[in-house]
């Protein structure tokens, strides 16, 4: 899709009946020039539209959950579905989601914390994502199956290996908490009777 779409803007510059990109390298700087800033283009347009994603996975996730780690599985698994579903090339998604997650693992570093950021947990609860992508074809089947699965403890922990509905309180990560700071407003009472469910589900598992 982002290939036919740069193809198309290139040929409204040039013309029909000629290969945009062969055309315009073989221009030499002028022409890179011109390609250059039409990639640029486009990759901001890119760039918004998945931030638009990111706010949409922070408010769905918000809805369904008003407890931690649940909130922050869906919103990762939900909003990188939602982007490789949009760009429609499953690599992509995958290279937007992780250079995402180094932005953040620096940030933390450079401000005197662990290069990590939750890195390991986000990116394997992104995988989940981009494979509901590759598996389904639309929006809200996305986003219902990956409800279904973090409801079932199907997503990862800190470590981004294990599940949790295999961990224990002891495990780091492990435990059900009220949403961090940041990641939208939650009800009290909401709170209370997730805890509930979910801490008596996950004893009953264990």
């Amino acid at each position: 899709k982002i290939r036919s779409i740069i193809r198309s803007e290139l040929l409204k510059e040039i013309g029909p009946g000629n290969d945009p990109v062969d055309r315009l390298v073989g221009k030499g700087p002028v022409g890179l020039a011109a390609k250059a800033s039409l990639l640029h283009k486009h990759a901001s347009d890119i760039k918004k539209h998945a931030l638009s994603l990111h706010k949409e996975a922070i408010e769905i996730s918000s809805r369904r959950f008003a407890i931690y780690p649940h909130r922050d599985a869906l919103r990762h698994i939900v909003g990188y579905g939602l982007l490789v579903e949009w760009i429609g090339a499953q690599w992509m998604g995958k290279a937007i989601g992780e250079l995402y997650e180094l932005k953040g693992a620096l940030r933390s570093l450079m401000s005197g914390g662990p290069f990590d950021s939750g890195w390991k947990m986000d990116s394997a609860n992104n995988e989940i994502g981009f494979d509901l992508a590759a598996k389904y074809s639309s929006k809200e089947q996305i986003i219902a199956q990956a409800y279904k699965l973090v409801s079932e403890g199907s997503f990862f922990i800190d470590d981004g290996k294990t599940l949790f509905k295999n961990c224990n309180d002891s495990t780091p990560g492990c435990r059900i908490t009220e949403p961090p700071p940041g990641s939208g407003p939650f009800d009290e009472s909401d709170f209370e009777k997730q805890f509930n469910y979910f801490s008596k589900a996950k004893k009953e598992r264990n």
